[in-house]
């Protein structure tokens, strides 16, 4: 794991000393990002780009209106994940159909998509030699919480704020899909709007009802998030 030693800042362990959980970190990031591929390339279950982009309401005739590279990430991560079949994502559909060529570790990572949330999450530490990010959730009462992100475990500054999806795999929380970075000064106007789309909602919002107020909110007051391929 050299080049991840580079990656990470000087005062880190040497690579040797890094976390337990490191190489598996990494195996089911990639697998995960395989997996999603394969889904979408498939033709067992349809995957329409056009459908999605109508519903994020980024499409105009036959185009897509999009407002950088993560839009076309949070686009396949929300047509993956939000819009749903018979209550039920287009991983569960997929994992229901037990095909020969699915791996058990790709069994592992539709697991963890089928037994994921998200939140608004405000950044009380970041430790980077644990590549380790401590949070609260927001939108459920303050609660504390730690997960695992190389590139926010670095860059993660105490106060800020992030929209993001967990995946709870055996031994560790990582993120999922795409993440929404915003400034601390929007924290009440995020909570407010959200509040209220709730209350509208009669106390009930769906997956893609959340995904996609925080995409929207994203546009307009969102910042920029680093990235750091592991492989």
């Amino acid at each position: 794991m050299s080049w991840l030693k580079r990656l990470l800042p000087k005062q880190t362990p040497p690579a040797n000393d890094l976390p337990d959980f490191m190489a598996d970190y990494i195996h089911f990031r990639k697998t995960g990002r395989a997996l999603s591929t394969k889904i979408i390339k498939s033709d067992v279950i349809p995957f329409d780009p056009k459908v999605i982009a109508k519903r994020m309401g980024i499409l105009e005739g036959k185009q897509l209106i999009l407002e950088g590279e993560q839009e076309m990430d949070a686009m396949m991560d929300f047509g993956l994940q939000d819009i749903k079949v018979a209550d039920k994502s287009h991983f569960q559909r997929y994992a229901e159909l037990g095909l020969p060529d699915t791996t058990p570790d790709e069994y592992v990572v539709m697991d963890a998509r089928n037994h994921s949330f998200m939140s608004l999450y405000q950044i009380t530490n970041a430790d980077s030699a644990a590549c380790t990010v401590h949070v609260i959730d927001l939108l459920n009462k303050n609660a504390p919480l730690q997960f695992q992100e190389i590139g926010l475990s670095q860059t993660g500054k105490p106060g800020s704020l992030i929209f993001t999806r967990l995946l709870p795999f055996p031994n560790f929380l990582v993120t999922g899909g795409v993440s929404f970075i915003f400034n601390p000064i929007h924290k009440d106007r995020l909570i407010k709007g959200y509040n209220l789309l709730k209350f509208k909602a009669n106390g009930k919002l769906r997956s893609d009802q959340t995904f996609l107020y925080f995409f929207r909110q994203n546009r307009l007051w969102g910042e920029q998030m680093m990235h750091i391929d592991v492989g």
